[in-house]
């Protein structure tokens, strides 16, 4: 009995962004299931015990020695292949690679891979991957007509806080400046925050789409606007992180 043909498959696929805004794409090789020598976005068949997610994981671990972030669902696709004798059900989501370069590692099954810009989109396509593009370009104008503050790259830094006076002496800005920190908790752009011990001042773990940016936004902490305290920005790049954490570290949420 095989997936697709003798019943229904359940297969799943990865619409992959690098920072640039270009889209990987795989040419399906001889050896490949079916729709040899089109170009599509890459995916693989669900396991049986398999999360989608962890299935679309290993697929691309196994096919293009990477490592991704997937994040939102972008469609669920009937992929029916009358000439073929098959029939399968993919949902394709939204992922980033964070880890890895590409590259083939089964050349039977894959003939070649690139990024391309939305305007350069190889053909032809198969049939899945025509449907994906369409429904990818729809999310894009959709998103186009709302102000957005997320960026596809975000920069992450530690922030430090050093009090100018004694921690007795802040009062209620203490209160003040925490609902400040909402507004950036709100925006998705604070992971958290507290006091040092001793208390001489704060730390916060934080990303913003530039040094100046996050700079910008705390010029109205309430400690700034009343001289209580100095801000420095150290910034990082996060290569190891909890799995919990992968949406706000690749800017996925």
């Amino acid at each position: 009995m095989k997936a697709g043909i003798d019943f229904i498959g359940v297969g799943v696929g990865a619409v992959i962004i690098d920072p640039q805004g270009r889209l990987f794409l795989a040419k399906r090789g001889e050896k490949a299931k079916n729709e040899r020598g089109c170009w599509e976005f890459p995916g693989g068949s669900v396991e049986f015990g398999e999360t989608l997610a962890d299935s679309l994981k290993r697929e691309m671990q196994e096919e293009y020695g990477i490592e991704i972030a997937v994040g939102k669902l972008l469609d669920v696709v009937d992929h029916i292949l009358p000439r073929e004798g098959q029939h399968w059900v993919s949902p394709t989501y939204v992922c980033k690679v964070i880890r890895g370069e590409p590259r083939i590692i089964e050349p039977n099954k894959c003939a070649e891979i690139g990024w391309f810009a939305l305007d350069e989109i190889p053909e032809p396509l198969s049939v899945i991957s025509r449907e994906n593009l369409q429904n990818y370009r729809s999310t894009l104008l959709a998103k186009s007509a709302i102000p957005s503050t997320k960026v596809a790259s975000m920069k992450h830094f530690l922030v430090y806080i050093q009090y100018k006076v004694p921690v007795e002496q802040l009062g209620d800005t203490v209160r003040k400046h925490r609902e400040f920190l909402q507004i950036g908790y709100d925006r998705s752009w604070l992971l958290m925050s507290g006091p040092r011990n001793p208390k001489t001042g704060g730390s916060i773990v934080a990303h913003a789409p530039s040094r100046e940016d996050l700079a910008s936004f705390f010029e109205d902490d309430p400690y700034k606007l009343q001289g209580l305290a100095d801000h420095e920005f150290t910034e990082f790049d996060p290569v190891k992180f909890q799995p919990f954490l992968t949406d706000w570290v690749t800017g996925l949420e």
